[in-house]
């Protein structure tokens, strides 16, 4: 009778711990399913802010720039100059990318990108893309000068 009580007693403790250590698995399950549902309807803002229309984000500018540290944006810009000075004062850093959504005229001024490090410049990768077709980056530079200068700048790629 005392072995009895002893291994009920023992089944007892060993039934009660299992339990304890069930609760927070119990607890988690009903919430797993809607959590999953939800992340899987949730995209990351990165994924989803550069498709475009062809319109510019608030209509401010043919060039539009994303990033993913410091302003993020969209940030809108006149020029692919303009977008390429803010990033050499370092508004946009990180993984860039300039979405060039209708045609520009860059003037007698080159639309020049410094290299990651050189003043406040400071990117992994940047690219630069059309999106709606036919769109292009013109200018008159002077002689020598090409429209679209890349100063020591690595790790950019240019779609066409």
């Amino acid at each position: 009778m005392k072995q009895t009580r002893i291994l009920l007693w023992s089944a007892l403790i060993l039934l009660s711990l299992l339990a304890v250590c069930a609760i927070p698995f119990t607890l988690a399950q009903p919430n797993s399913v809607k959590q999953n549902t939800q992340s899987q309807k949730a995209q990351a803002a990165f994924q989803t802010i550069n498709t475009y229309t062809g319109i510019p984000v608030g209509g401010a500018g043919p060039v539009t720039v994303t990033a993913t540290c410091v302003v993020m944006g969209p940030t809108n810009y006149p020029t692919l100059k303009a977008a390429f000075d803010a990033i050499n004062a370092g508004i946009h850093q990180c993984d860039i990318i300039i979405d060039i959504v209708s045609s520009t005229n860059e003037g007698a001024t080159p639309a020049t990108l410094n290299g990651s490090g050189a003043g406040s410049a400071s990117y992994t990768s940047v690219l630069i893309r059309p999106v709606n077709d036919g769109v292009s980056v013109s200018g008159n530079p002077a002689s020598g000068l090409g429209v679209v200068q890349l100063n020591g700048a690595s790790n950019v790629t240019i779609r066409r």
